[in-house]
């Protein structure tokens, strides 16, 4: 599996252990039998409590 950090919907940065983006695709493969597919990844900015951080990674399967 090839991991790869699509689009950045904002100017915060996002880190994500490797270990659980391949579960991410290896669930998505699993469930959806896609090949290559978008993974939206989510979470809280604690530097700014009200903000959600998105990101986009593209799981080349």
């Amino acid at each position: 599996m090839v991991f790869s950090q699509g689009i950045a919907l904002n100017q915060y940065i996002l880190h994500v252990q490797a270990d659980q983006l391949k579960k991410m695709c290896e669930f998505q493969r699993w469930a959806f039998g896609a090949k290559q597919l978008f993974i939206i990844a989510q979470c809280n900015n604690k530097e700014k409590k009200t903000n959600q951080v998105f990101y986009m990674f593209f799981c080349n399967l």
